[in-house]
């Protein structure tokens, strides 16, 4: 409010002060005081509005500067990860980068997201909130896919992709999987989520066989999928129909899922592999597995934790992985060692002779981009 529109009113005040004192007797003196008083206090009032204004408009501009700060700092770590893929020396150059980019967002009062991880911390959100949220997502097409690079080594040309789900809350956060799936497991919507993600991974396919015909999109089915022998069953003749994508569609199963698969179970994953469609063992943890049984039912990859294969690798264990690795060579069953997150950890991999990479040193999982 501009100092003139708040001193009017205490001239005239001031007048009738000075009146009233007449009328009543009071010394004029002391009404003047009185008024003087008044317009000393309004005139600070100002003064303290003028610099609480003065404060907020450079607290906002603080913000714009550090927002385009962290903007230009995520384009910088945007450009040099992808410098770093024939650039290996870069790593460090990349970590700083990282490391300054989180103190321009702790700067900015912006949360710090790990890596894939939900915008809004999942615990805001109570169990039967989850639950709605998966089933509106569902209703609504709001389950969204996110990719997450597959590197050939030690290029780290990026040679295919996992996708992964996530479910859009209606306030815009995104809800993970390790939130989401233990609920939907106990009311049984984990069919009708891997339903929804293996059809847009059909779409995804799809787009990719225009610009990356040789890319691979690896999707995970659920053990509680397998068992629903009568939807896997139509999946399957799904598929069959739609043969085409069998050079780019891998199908991941756990490992401890496929041990224990049933005899009709398995009937149907070989109708899938007869298609020409191809496997992925994850979350593998005993070493001990048939390369050679494995192709025969064309699984075509064995994915490994970064920290188990190095383990194994360099323990007294050590001999039977150099057999194992050697079986998987000949068996043509390609190693791929996930959840690779430094540099640090892709020296001791490259000395396994692993043939790709996966872990947020190469990509983290990022939302895919709709089709205009």
């Amino acid at each position: 409010m501009p100092p003139v529109v708040l001193i009017l009113p205490a001239v005239v005040y001031t007048v009738a002060a000075i009146a009233a004192g007449l009328t009543l007797g009071v010394p004029v003196a002391l009404g003047v005081f009185a008024a003087a008083a008044a317009i000393h206090a309004i005139v600070l009032a100002v003064r303290l509005a003028g610099a609480l204004d003065h404060a907020v408009r450079a607290q906002a501009q603080i913000r714009r500067e550090l927002g385009l700060a962290r903007e230009e700092a995520r384009s910088i770590l945007e450009a040099i990860e992808s410098a770093a893929r024939t650039r290996p020396d870069l790593g460090h150059v990349m970590n700083e980068v990282r490391v300054l980019q989180g103190l321009v967002e702790k700067l900015s009062g912006q949360p710090v997201p790990k890596p894939g991880a939900p915008a809004k911390s999942d615990t805001a959100y109570a169990d039967a909130q989850v639950l709605e949220i998966v089933r509106d997502a569902l209703r609504e097409n709001r389950v969204e896919l996110y990719v997450q690079p597959i590197v050939d080594l030690p290029q780290r040309r990026r040679r295919h992709f996992e996708c992964f789900s996530r479910m859009r809350a209606p306030d815009g956060n995104v809800i993970g999987p390790e939130r989401y799936l233990p609920l939907a497991e106990q009311v049984g919507l984990v069919t009708a989520i891997d339903n929804m993600l293996l059809f847009r991974c059909v779409q995804l396919v799809r787009r990719m066989q225009r610009t990356n015909a040789g890319a691979g999109i690896f999707v995970n089915i659920s053990e509680h999928t397998l068992a629903d022998t009568r939807f896997f069953a139509e999946f399957v003749t799904f598929m069959a129909q739609n043969a085409d994508l069998a050079h780019n569609l891998v199908f991941e199963l756990a490992e401890g899922h496929a041990r224990r698969l049933s005899e009709i179970q398995w009937a149907e994953l070989d109708r899938l592999g007869s298609l020409g469609f191809r496997f992925s063992m994850d979350q593998v943890s005993d070493m001990r597995f048939d390369p050679h049984a494995l192709a025969k039912r064309n699984f075509r990859f064995v994915k490994i934790d970064a920290r188990k294969v190095v383990g194994y690798a360099n323990g007294a264990t050590g001999a039977e992985f150099l057999r194992m690795r050697t079986q998987m060579m000949e068996a043509r069953v390609a190693l791929v060692v996930e959840k690779i997150e430094s540099e640090a950890e892709l020296v001791e991999v490259l000395d396994l002779e692993a043939d790709y990479g996966q872990g947020f040193l190469f990509g983290e999982p990022k939302p895919l981009k709709e089709e205009k």
